[in-house]
């Protein structure tokens, strides 16, 4: 908290100076005061290897989807140059994945496809019909759930310990391990002896 503190005065002082630019920083406040937002944030950092490998996981579907499309629908991609070679296929594939309503098969011409033709059922044994649908089913749907799980999951668990730990440290002293009940009858003369012992006694932020 200290360090935001000092980085929010060094980008106050860089804004006034060079670009207001940087007093987007100060926004991290926000982060500092809400305890859900940081929690958010822990869920999108503490499982990252996760995250890393189903990112890589979705950069190999991807390339083995580019290789498919290259090779069968070469004369589908509307840019030619992306046909060149597989490297651009890849990165085209890759950057027109979300940008799409339908994933690349928007993306894709299908008109070039004889077999694909709306509302005929020819359509349906078509290669275009099951690459499109695939795609869709595998990355858009698959592969982005996967991503939601994980951060929802650790998010989850994350709420599940703070709820746990609140409704502990309402009833044990955390540092002796003594309980309420036990606490009020040891100091049975004095009203709220579980708060006393808690905030004087054994005070957690003095240990």
């Amino acid at each position: 908290e200290s360090l935001c503190y000092i980085l929010a005065l060094g980008f106050s002082i860089i804004g006034i100076t060079i670009h207001h630019f940087f007093y987007g920083f100060m926004l991290v406040e926000l982060v500092v005061r809400i305890k859900v937002m940081r929690n958010v944030l822990l869920a999108m950092y503490v499982p990252r290897r996760q995250i890393i490998i189903t990112l890589i996981m979705f950069l190999i579907l991807i390339y083995y989807f580019s290789i498919f499309a290259l090779t069968f629908f070469n004369s589908h991609f509307p840019i030619s140059d992306d046909t060149m070679n597989l490297g651009k296929t890849f990165m085209r594939m890759f950057d027109q994945t979300f940008k799409q309503d339908g994933g690349v098969g928007t993306y894709l011409q299908q008109s070039n496809d004889p077999v694909y033709v709306p509302y005929i059922p020819r359509a349906f044994v078509g290669l275009r019909f099951w690459y499109d649908n695939i795609f869709t089913y595998v990355i858009l749907i698959l592969i982005f759930q996967m991503f939601l799980s994980i951060i929802k999951d650790y998010f989850s668990s994350q709420r599940e310990d703070q709820e746990t730990f609140a409704e502990t440290i309402e009833k044990i002293c955390l540092i002796c391990g003594i309980e309420r009940e036990t606490l009020e009858k040891i100091y049975s003369n004095h009203k709220n002896a579980f708060e006393i012992h808690i905030n004087h006694d054994h005070n957690v932020s003095n240990y």
